[in-house]
């Protein structure tokens, strides 16, 4: 398991050796396991709807007895109130195969936002929505936010026979090229991600760390999705059954 830090948020996530996290309970287990989760803490875990859902969970939503909570959506943003005592006592996490894991804290409230910055979610504007509900919630400003960037398939593993959708988009042209010696088109979801929040919202580039890993070239280290179909298309099944496996992130506040 690799752990991060974006000063006062831990930043928690398995690596292939950890087993597969496709079901939602191994995920406590394992951090139970770990001791990085206690019987008195709340276990928040997002469901992926491969949309654009953004969900808020505040102090209210943890008060319950109920220990774990299961949510869907492709987002989620703390919004703790200064002294809220179950701040540091939640854990947030979502399960994922090649898509990044992009991650917010701020240092003025001490909040964080999870994203799954997938292919359809960042499409359909969430990291805007996110973005938004940050500064109003929170009434930060980005000089005050971190950024963790974490694994995923990166430009040069993200390579597809079809032309996608979004190639004609102009805020998608600049991330979407054909390779003239192959035929095949690269997208470039980091690329994509970095400009919006260096350009468009003006974060300052030393408060992003990019971890650099890529799932589908690290295939001792992480499952990859893309990986697993491609290895099925070749009649691999064996293989692609072991390589398919989903990888889990996982916060929580000092």
């Amino acid at each position: 398991m690799l752990t991060f830090s974006l000063k006062n948020l831990n930043i928690f996530i398995s690596q292939r050796a950890d087993g597969d996290f496709r079901q939602t309970q191994t995920v406590e287990q394992f951090l139970a396991s770990r001791q990085l989760v206690a019987a008195e803490d709340q276990f928040v875990h997002l469901q992926l709807d491969n949309k654009d859902q953004v969900l808020v969970l505040d102090a209210k939503q943890v008060k319950s007895k109920q220990t774990s909570l299961l949510l869907t959506g492709d987002a989620i943003l703390s919004h703790w109130q200064r002294g809220d005592r179950q701040a540091n006592k939640t854990l947030i996490s979502m399960v994922l195969g090649d898509c990044f894991p992009l991650i917010f804290f701020d240092q003025k409230s001490k909040n964080m936002a999870m994203i799954h910055a997938g292919w359809e979610p960042l499409y359909l504007n969430i990291l805007d929505q996110v973005w938004q509900q940050m500064l109003g919630l929170w009434q930060t400003k980005a000089e005050h936010l971190l950024v963790f960037l974490g694994p995923g398939i990166r430009a040069k593993s993200y390579l597809v026979e079809k032309e996608p959708r979004q190639s004609q988009d102009p805020s998608w042209k600049k991330y979407i090229k054909k390779q003239p010696d192959t035929g095949l088109w690269q997208i470039d979801l980091p690329a994509f991600i970095k400009n919006q929040l260096f350009e468009t919202y003006k974060l300052p580039k030393q408060q992003l760390i990019d971890c650099q890993l890529d799932t589908y070239a690290l295939p001792k280290e992480f499952f990859s999705y893309r990986r697993s179909q491609e290895l099925l298309a070749v009649g691999n099944k064996k293989a692609a059954q072991s390589a398919n496996g989903r990888f889990f992130v996982s916060c929580r506040l000092l």
